[in-house]
Order: C-alpha cells, then sequence, then structure tokens
C-alpha cells in the first residue's frame, strides 16, 4: 500500500530490489539484495579504536560499533576521525563513553550520513 511507499524507496536507494513476495502478517513487500550491492555494507571496515579527540577534529559521521568479549554489542552514530591509511579511529569522548570502548579495541565503522 501506499504507506510501504516510502520505506520501499528508501531501500530502493541502498540497493535492495522488490523481489515479487509479500509478508505473510501484514501483506508488505519483501526486498532482497546482495550484500557487494549495499553501500552501507560495502563500507564498513574493522579498525582499531585509538583513543579520543576533541569533537571539532572529528569530522566524518558513521555508526561506530562495538562487540564485546562477552557477546554485547553496542553501536552509536557519530561524528569520528579516521587515521590517513584507514586503519585506526578515533572518536570524541562522549562517544567513546557511550559504547565503553577503550584504546586498542576492534571497532566497526560504517560512513553514513543520517
Amino acid at each position: 500500500g501506499k504507506d510501504t511507499v516510502p520505506a520501499v524507496k528508501l531501500l530502493e536507494s541502498m540497493g535492495f530490489r522488490l523481489n515479487g513476495k509479500v509478508d505473510p502478517f501484514d501483506g508488505g513487500p519483501h526486498l532482497d539484495a546482495k550484500t557487494d550491492d549495499v553501500e552501507m555494507v560495502r563500507s564498513a571496515k574493522l579498525v582499531k579504536f585509538s583513543g579520543t579527540i576533541a569533537k571539532s577534529k572529528a569530522k566524518r559521521s558513521g555508526f561506530v560499533s562495538l562487540l564485546t568479549g562477552d557477546g554485547e554489542y553496542r553501536a552509536l552514530h557519530t561524528t569520528y576521525a579516521m587515521s590517513g591509511d584507514g586503519k585506526e579511529v578515533a572518536l570524541p569522548k562522549d562517544a567513546a563513553k557511550a559504547i565503553s570502548v577503550t584504546e586498542g579495541d576492534s571497532v566497526g565503522v560504517t560512513m553514513v550520513k543520517l
């Protein structure tokens, strides 16, 4: 129906395509995509957390995530700074605190602007 059009358009802009199937519970359309066709998936990378920086130096934005040794997943949308070689990321202090990341941890970074 017309209520699903905005969501479908958003997903199509990300690389998803209608597959002709419908959800048996709500009658909504099903979409799918090859992961290599989804820009957010292609741009995601695993990097080392190098420490905190001033907010004024964090020029990029995206999702930063942490998977702890206990399997706890934490993520937030924030600004950040990436090292020149793209192997390390620095976060504003409040963002690092929010996901409880410590220097040297591996974190996921997905570049996206909201």
